[in-house]
C-alpha cells in the first residue's frame, strides 16, 4: 500500500501508460498502468466521462460523425466543387443545381447553397443509426465540399464517441479541487474536479502496488545535452539542415519527457523552460517575411476613405483615424466582380502561382482527351456497353478500335472523332482551325465553354488513374476560367496607388499580402476605379 491515508495525496499525474503521484510533496517513481489492471479500469473509466463531458469545448476538432453538422441551413458548395459532385451522380450541372442547390449570394455566381431534405438534413448525409456517434456517413465524403472539410464540430448538439476523443489527450494531472489535461497538439484543458471523484480514485490508489521507473533522469540528462551553447546562441539567419536537425532532435526529447512527467522542483524549471525556448526557436524559424509594394503611382486619394477593403460577403471603407463603414455590397456586386476579374487576369507571375490550387485538379480543358490513346479493358467495355444500355458487341464495334499496347488481346482502344483545333488561353478558347485535332469520342464541349466526358461516371481504368498534373494540363491561374480561381481570393484592399490582395492559402501559412501596383496594370486600374466611383455614388447618395 503506497499510502495510509488519502489526505496525503495532493495530486495524480496520468499519462498513456504511465501513473505519477505526489504524495506530501514527495514524487513518486513512475507506474506502469499494465501493471496496476485494478487501478488502470478506475482511472480509465474515468478519462472516458471526462472526455465525454468535455467533448465540444476541449475537442471542437474532432468529428464524431453524428450528423448533425449535415443539418446546417447554409452548406455552401462553390462552383468549383459541383463537377465532381454531379459527376458522382450522374447528372448535368443544370439538373444539379435545380435539384440540389439554392442562390448563395457570393460574388462567384457558380456558388450555391445546398437545399435540405423536409427532415432538414442534407441530402447526402447517410446514417445507419441516427443520433449515435460514428454512424452518420457522407455519400460524397470524399468530395465533400470545403464548407464542409473546414465545419468545426463544436456544436452543442456534436456527439462523439469518448474512446476516439481519448487519443487526443496527453496527459493529465488532477487534485482535489482542479484537473488540467495537456492533448496532443500542446492545448491545455482545465475544468474542476467533481464532488466524489476525487475520494474514488484515492481510494483506489491506496490500494495499489508500487513499481520504479529510473527513465526520468535519463530525460534530464538528455535535456542538459540539447540544450547546450549552440541552442542558446541560436541565429535563425543560419538555421541550416544541422540547426533544423537539432530543433527536431530538442522536440523529440520533450515529447518523450511530456508521455513521463511534469518534472517536480528544479526538473520541473528544467522542463518548462526546455518547452519555452523550443517554442521561441519555432517561431524565429516561421517568422513571416514582409513583402514590400512593387510600384506607386503618386495618386493622391480624393475620397472620404483611405482605403477600401474588399471581402466575399462584405465592403468596408476604412475611414481617417481608425473608423469603418460598412457599404452595401449587394447593389455594388458589378463593380466588385469587375475588380475580382481584373485581379484574377494580371499576369504577375507571383500573383498567379499564389492564385493557382497546389494539388493538380481537373478543369476540363480535354487535352488529355486529345493527345493519348485510351485503351481500354474488358471489363472497361462491360461497364461502358452496360452504361449506354447497347450490348458489348455492339459497343466494340462502334466505339473502338483493335488494342496495340497491352499483352490482352482483348483490350480495345477508343475511336477518336476529329475536332477543332483550340487556342491555349482557356479564358476563350477560341477556334484556331478546323479538322486539325482528334478528341476521344466520348468528349463533348458544353455552352460554358468547357469540356466534358459522356460516360464519366463510368469511364475506364485508365483514365480514372490519370491525374491532372501533367505539363500538356491548362493548370496556370491566366489559362483558367476565372470563376474556378476567385475562391482561392480571401480579401482585396484598394489603395490610392496599389491593391493589396491575399490568398486563402498565404493566409492560411501566416505570409504577407501581395501588392500590385495600379499603374503597373491598365485593366487593374480601370476595374479599381470603376468600383471607387460606384462606392463613392453610394456614399454620397447615403448622406
Amino acid at each position: 500500500m503506497l499510502v495510509q491515508d488519502r489526505s496525503q495525496i495532493s495530486s495524480l499525474c496520468l499519462f498513456p501508460h504511465y501513473l505519477q503521484l505526489e504524495i506530501e510533496g514527495r514524487a513518486t517513481p513512475f507506474m506502469r498502468l499494465r501493471d496496476l489492471p485494478d487501478l488502470r479500469e478506475v482511472l480509465g473509466e474515468f478519462m472516458l466521462d471526462l472526455v465525454a463531458t468535455n467533448q465540444n469545448t476541449w475537442f471542437p476538432q474532432v468529428c464524431g460523425r453524428c450528423g448533425n453538422s449535415c443539418r446546417r441551413p447554409e452548406i455552401l458548395v462553390r462552383g468549383q466543387e459541383i463537377f465532381p459532385i454531379q459527376m458522382q451522380l450522374g447528372l448535368r450541372e443544370e439538373d444539379f443545381r435545380q435539384r440540389y442547390l439554392g442562390p448563395a449570394h457570393t460574388w462567384n455566381d457558380r456558388d450555391g447553397h445546398v437545399r435540405l431534405t423536409a427532415e432538414g438534413n442534407c441530402p447526402f448525409l447517410q446514417t445507419t443509426q441516427p443520433g449515435v456517434p460514428q454512424q452518420a456517413a457522407c455519400s460524397i465524403y470524399s468530395i465533400r465540399p470545403r464548407s464542409c472539410r473546414e465545419f468545426l464540430s463544436n456544436d452543442a448538439s456534436c456527439r462523439k464517441d469518448p474512446g476516439h476523443l481519448l487519443q487526443e489527450v496527453a496527459s493529465g494531472w488532477i487534485t482535489a479541487s482542479q484537473i488540467v489535461v495537456l492533448l496532443e497538439d500542446g492545448q491545455r484543458r482545465e475544468c474542476p474536479t467533481l464532488a466524489g471523484v476525487w475520494e474514488r480514485l484515492t481510494q483506489a490508489i491506496m490500494e495499489s502496488p508500487e513499481l520504479e521507473d529510473r527513465r526520468l533522469q535519463e530525460i534530464v540528462d538528455s535535456l542538459n545535452e540539447v540544450f547546450g551553447d549552440e541552442i542558446r546562441d541560436f541565429n535563425p539567419a543560419k538555421a541550416d539542415t544541422a540547426y533544423l536537425a537539432l530543433i527536431e532532435r530538442l522536440y523529440r526529447v520533450l515529447r518523450e519527457a511530456a508521455d513521463l512527467t511534469q518534472l517536480g522542483d528544479d526538473q520541473e524549471v528544467s522542463l518548462d523552460e526546455a518547452w519555452r525556448r523550443y517554442h521561441h526557436l519555432q517561431r524565429l524559424l516561421t517568422r513571416p517575411a514582409c513583402d514590400t509594394p512593387r510600384g506607386s503611382s503618386g495618386r493622391k486619394s480624393r475620397r472620404p476613405w483611405n482605403t477600401l477593403f474588399v471581402s466575399e460577403t462584405e465592403l468596408v471603407a476604412r475611414l481617417p483615424f481608425g473608423s469603418e463603414q460598412k457599404l452595401a455590397a449587394v447593389s455594388l456586386q458589378r463593380a466588385r466582380q469587375g475588380l475580382v476579374l481584373a485581379v484574377l487576369q494580371t499576369a504577375d507571375e507571383v500573383l498567379q502561382e499564389a492564385l493557382t490550387h497546389s494539388d493538380p485538379q481537373c478543369i476540363l480543358c480535354g487535352e488529355c482527351c486529345r493527345r493519348y490513346s485510351v485503351e481500354i479493358h474488358p471489363s472497361d467495355i462491360t461497364r461502358l456497353s452496360g452504361f449506354l444500355e447497347i450490348p458489348a458487341r455492339q459497343f466494340v464495334e462502334e466505339y473502338t478500335e483493335p488494342g496495340n499496347f497491352s499483352w490482352n488481346l482483348k483490350d480495345r482502344i477508343l475511336k477518336k472523332k476529329s475536332c477543332n483545333a483550340y487556342s491555349r488561353n482557356l479564358l476563350e478558347l477560341t477556334v484556331r482551325g478546323q479538322a486539325n485535332d482528334e478528341e476521344c469520342i466520348f468528349l463533348d464541349r458544353k455552352e460554358d465553354g468547357l469540356f466534358y466526358c459522356r460516360v464519366h461516371t463510368h469511364k475506364p481504368d485508365v483514365c480514372r488513374a490519370y491525374e491532372p498534373n501533367n505539363n500538356l494540363c491548362r493548370k496556370s491561374n491566366h489559362l483558367e476560367n476565372p470563376g474556378r480561381q476567385a475562391e482561392n481570393l480571401a480579401w482585396l484592399e484598394v489603395h490610392d496607388s496599389q491593391i493589396v490582395v491575399q490568398t486563402c492559402q498565404r493566409q492560411e501559412n501566416h505570409q504577407a499580402p501581395l501588392r500590385l501596383a495600379r499603374n503597373e496594370w491598365e485593366e487593374l486600374e480601370l476595374a479599381a476605379d470603376i468600383l471607387e466611383e460606384a462606392c463613392l455614388q453610394q456614399w454620397n447618395a447615403a448622406r
